[in-house]
């Protein structure tokens, strides 16, 4: 719709089939018979996905473009088999990885068959349950292999393999649930002399 000289004129209509939900929208200007029609969509499934769309659209004559989907570029994996327990346990708890709801909720879900009791925003507190959990009768039942520590030349590599193994659970763990926690909230358009920078805004 344009506004001239008052009065509310409708210059076209975009029909989109995918079935989705529109989350926003926005106009780029490309030259003065041409506007890019951006449009950010839910992709309604349990994780959260999205995807973006463009379209040209000719004002005069009416003409519409094909709506082309964006590839995003998806960020490497910060966790890795190679890591050792004591990388992985660094990783988890650095304050810039992840919140603290986030990892809090993880060590409850990792440390299986123990209440953990601190208090919200206690990173210490935190850190001291799961190295308390490490020692525990529990931990052993949950991520010691069966028969490993039959032998006490081997109970020490047993341990850190246990170690190693937990670790990378929480560590996943975490991934997992701040992903499902994101969702898109908004596109941010900027268009700039020679070049467009598109971009989503997440929560």
């Amino acid at each position: 719709m344009s506004d001239q000289r008052g009065k509310i004129v409708h210059l076209f209509t975009v029909d989109s089939d995918n079935g989705e939900t529109l989350l926003d929208f926005g106009l780029l200007y490309k030259n003065p018979g041409c506007r890019s029609l951006w449009a950010l969509w839910n992709s309604m499934s349990t994780t959260n996905e999205y995807f973006v769309e463009h379209i040209d659209i000719e004002i005069f004559p009416s003409q519409r473009g094909t709506w082309r989907k964006v590839n995003t570029s998806s960020l490497p994996d910060p966790i890795s088999d190679t890591m050792s327990a004591l990388e992985l346990k660094e990783s988890v708890f650095n304050m810039d990885s992840h919140p603290f709801d986030i990892v809090s909720r993880s060590v409850q879900i990792a440390c299986k068959g123990t209440r953990c009791e601190y208090k919200h925003g206690d990173w210490a507190a935190l850190m001291s349950h799961v190295d308390a959990y490490l020692r525990s009768p529990e931990f052993d039942s949950v991520y010691t292999q069966r028969g490993s520590r039959t032998l006490k030349s081997s109970s020490s590599d047993s341990q850190s393999d246990a170690e190693h193994r937990f670790f990378m659970s929480l560590a996943r763990t975490c991934d997992q649930l701040e992903v499902a926690s994101r969702g898109p909230l908004g596109l941010f358009l900027l268009d700039m002399t020679g070049a467009v920078l598109t971009g989503v805004i997440q929560q």
